[in-house]
């Protein structure tokens, strides 16, 4: 059985944060200790080459395994780089077909 997460987005996190390192995951873990236990995965929403140049904040996926953690990230906060970065949930949009532009269609253009 696949345990069930909350993913939540950060949409002001720091550019110079990175959730692949050890050393940016360990300072993230002491800033924030009531929840370091129930994230599961950090991502960014875009792919670092997609960025403009010069780009200071970008959104984060984080995804928590415990809901009382995440309402309390949704709450609180959470701090990146020395900065409160505000989360909300992620909702991803539905689905509509390219040709007729219909989103209860229940196709999509081929």
């Amino acid at each position: 059985m696949k345990n069930r997460t909350f993913m939540l987005v950060l949409d002001t996190v720091p550019t110079r944060f990175h959730p692949e390192e050890a050393a940016y995951q360990k300072e993230f873990r002491e800033w924030n200790n009531e929840v370091q236990d129930s994230i599961q995965d950090m991502r960014w929403m875009k792919n670092i080459e997609r960025r403009r140049l010069g780009q200071t904040k970008a959104a984060l996926f984080v995804s928590f395994t415990d809901i009382e953690a995440a309402n309390r990230a949704i709450d609180k906060g959470l701090i990146f780089c020395g900065q409160r970065v505000y989360a909300r949930k992620w909702r991803p949009e539905p689905r509509r077909c390219a040709k007729c532009h219909r989103y209860d269609a229940g196709h999509l253009a081929a």
